[in-house]
């Protein structure tokens, strides 16, 4: 059904010709059909003028296109009646070559390769394309007729202009298409198309007639045969400047690509130089860590022989090992280079206790480097490393893991907590984890930021730098781990 706002301003009379509200009796005795379904209607005149004058179904009938209907026969009527109609400016543009294929399937173009669109911000303008313009105008008819077919189309209104032919079409909801239109292109006759807001839903005579014929803004060309001849010429006119132009960008692409090419050489040797200086870097730190190691990373024991042994491993050479032992250590020495901290990993001796929040202070500018710092004192040690610090309440042991990376493939864990405090709460609880991992006898080596009460055969390491855990501290960890109690507590 049609919507009740939507006025049918326009009727077919008892003769079947086209009759304004205007024209006719009020009522029922206007005698007029519907032009869509040619159900009866009524005509309603106002008489207090609050109402506008329209057309309505009888009562029992009605149809949803009356509306648009009605229109199509008002301005065919009003044409008609006419006999002239005020003319739209005309703006065509021919695309040039390279832009036709992409141009086939694009809504933005008639029918390529010419676009009937304004073109003032038509980025295309700058390519050389052709160019053709024509003026708003008022013609005159010759003669007017209404849906005359024309071949294998039939245009709203076939109108003779100066001896040619024009169409019009009235368009509501439904536009030309581009079937119809590669049609029309084919009978090459000139075409404009007058579009009318389906939202509107009010019109009387005079509105639709002054709307109709002066509005140029309510039309639009769909084809002028005589304009695109006049930008195939413009389009011929300009082949110097669209070679120049190919020049041009051709020229501008080279130097953006040569710029791109240098740009990619700077950041390239630039890489390179960070590289060299970082392995210059990790060879003058492994040759500091060897040189550490060989003066202070060796055991030294005397057998029962009085004879001496140093080597590598740091074993007295009155105590030999296993081929499974050796395998043990050659495996955990495998996971150390390869893999990355876990609490997955097994626990070796000896244990290094860490205070993290009082020396690495992960929430302090420099939490990396002292990380580093760490790594480098640890590097080759077989050694698990046990959090003691307040950070356990807040993490669990992989997330600590991973901001340790960069210890290498060892155990990290967490001492257990106890309930209490005091000063004798840290040591209880190392010497918990130390019971719970069956390890009462191991080296124990404990780096923290504060004194506490540790017993006296553990090694300490009290960190005296405001900033965490710094160079001199890292050396002094350096002879803990070896064995050198020189620093203690």
């Amino acid at each position: 059904m049609a919507s009740p706002d939507h006025r049918i301003p326009f009727a077919l009379d008892k003769h079947g010709n086209i009759a304004s509200i205007e024209e006719v009796e009020n009522g029922a005795a206007c005698a007029c059909t519907c032009p869509s379904c040619s159900a009866p209607l009524i005509a309603r005149q106002s008489k207090t003028g609050k109402t506008v004058w329209h057309f309505a179904h009888a009562k029992g009938y009605g149809c949803s296109e009356a509306f648009e209907s009605s229109l199509h026969l008002g301005v065919k009527r009003i044409i008609e009646d006419a006999g002239w109609l005020e003319l739209p400016e005309c703006n065509v543009l021919r695309y040039p070559d390279e832009f036709v294929e992409a141009l086939r399937t694009s809504a933005e173009v008639c029918h390529p390769p010419y676009s009937y669109r304004t073109h003032e911000l038509n980025p295309v303008r700058r390519r050389g394309p052709g160019e053709a313009f024509a003026p708003a105008r008022r013609v005159e008819f010759e003669s007017v007729q209404l849906e005359k077919r024309e071949g294998n189309i039939r245009p709203d209104i076939v109108a003779t202009v100066a001896g040619k032919t024009l169409y019009v079409e009235v368009a509501v909801h439904n536009p030309v298409d581009r079937d119809k239109l590669a049609k029309i292109r084919a009978r090459g006759n000139a075409t404009i198309e007058i579009s009318i807001d389906p939202k509107r839903s009010t019109w009387t005579p005079d509105e639709l007639r002054t709307f109709v014929l002066e509005n140029a803004r309510s039309k639009a060309w769909l084809f002028n045969p005589r304009l695109e001849e006049k930008a195939d010429q413009d389009y011929e006119a300009k082949a110097e400047l669209r070679k120049r132009i190919a020049n041009d960008e051709a020229e501008a692409r080279r130097r953006h690509e040569a710029y791109l090419e240098k740009i990619d050489d700077q950041r390239r040797r630039e890489r390179e130089k960070k590289m060299a200086a970082q392995r210059e870097l990790a060879v003058a730190r492994a040759a500091k860590l060897e040189e550490i190691r060989r003066n202070a990373g060796t055991l030294t024991r005397t057998d029962g022989a009085g004879t001496e042994d140093r080597n590598g491993l740091g074993l007295p050479s009155w105590m030999s090992e296993s081929p499974e032992v050796s395998f043990q250590r050659a495996n955990a020495y495998r996971i150390l280079s390869k893999e990355t901290p876990s609490p997955t990993h097994p626990v070796l001796a000896p244990v290094l206790f860490l205070d993290l929040d009082g020396l690495l202070r992960p929430q302090q500018e420099g939490f990396d480097e002292r990380v580093q710092r760490l790594a480098a004192v640890l590097a080759g040690r077989l050694c698990s490393v046990i959090v003691t610090s307040e950070i356990r309440r807040k993490c669990n042991a992989h997330q600590v893991a991973g901001m340790l990376k960069e210890l290498g493939g060892r155990h990290i864990g967490f001492t257990p907590t106890l309930e209490g405090g005091g000063p004798q709460q840290c040591v209880a609880e190392i010497n918990a984890w130390m019971m719970r991992n069956l390890m009462p006898t191991s080296k124990i080596v404990v780096a923290h930021s504060t004194v506490q009460p540790f017993p006296a055969a553990w090694d300490v390491l009290i960190g005296q730098s405001e900033c965490g855990f710094s160079d001199a501290d890292g050396f002094r960890l350096m002879d803990l781990m070896a064995n050198k109690r020189t620093w203690g507590h």
